[in-house]
């Protein structure tokens, strides 16, 4: 019931409210506290992904009771925060580094918040430990550019940061291929939804 939530939290927008039933089935199912955090943690997500912030809110506070400390709640309550314009998301956030400092993902969400703050000294240093972690994440890469220009660090320094960003980013012809696989590959289209359904057909 879990995996099934997940996986529709992956989907589509519209299908996210078909997670429901399968997390009210596994929460009574739930049979530890790491279970329940589990599954509140989800819970909140799909709140988050729905615009509920409040519901998402009190879903985060069931799973610090089950699981106290946890990075992934702190991760989730500092988006939940960046999304909805919330509170300063670096604190939950920053809370989520120090617990698993090992997490370049962690970084990554860390460092755009600081940015979106205007605290271009904070966000470097995040992309900073983020980088040695993954150094070809290109949301981080613009980040690092950015607060360098706000930094005003010398402009051969910004330029190679700035060039490592164009290296990796996402290439600007990403719609325009996918499209022609749409137009010319037959179930291109499908099988780039992370959930989608195959319809079964009796054999002949």
């Amino acid at each position: 019931m879990y995996d099934h939530a997940l996986g529709l939290l992956h989907g589509p927008q519209e299908r996210i409210e078909e997670a429901r039933p399968s997390l009210v089935r596994a929460r009574t199912l739930a049979d530890s506290p790491i279970a329940r955090a589990m599954i509140a943690s989800l819970s909140a997500q799909i709140a988050v992904a729905e615009g509920r912030t409040s519901e998402a809110m009190e879903e985060l506070d069931r799973a610090s009771v089950d699981a106290p400390g946890h990075p992934a709640i702190a991760a989730i309550r500092g988006e939940a925060w960046r999304a909805c314009g919330m509170g300063d998301a670096t604190t939950p956030l920053g809370e989520c580094t120090r617990a698993a400092p090992g997490d370049s993902s962690a970084w990554a969400r860390f460092a755009l918040a600081a940015g979106s703050q205007g605290d271009a000294k904070a966000a470097l240093d995040a992309c900073a430990r983020g980088l040695a972690l993954s150094p070809r994440d290109a949301d981080m890469l613009r980040m690092q550019a950015l607060a360098l220009e706000q930094l005003g660090a010398p402009r051969e320094i910004t330029e190679r940061a700035k060039g490592a960003y164009l290296t990796y980013r996402s290439p600007d012809d990403a719609p325009k291929i996918r499209a022609a696989c749409a137009r010319n590959v037959a179930g291109c289209a499908l099988e780039r939804v992370p959930v989608h359904v195959h319809s079964m057909r009796a054999a002949p």
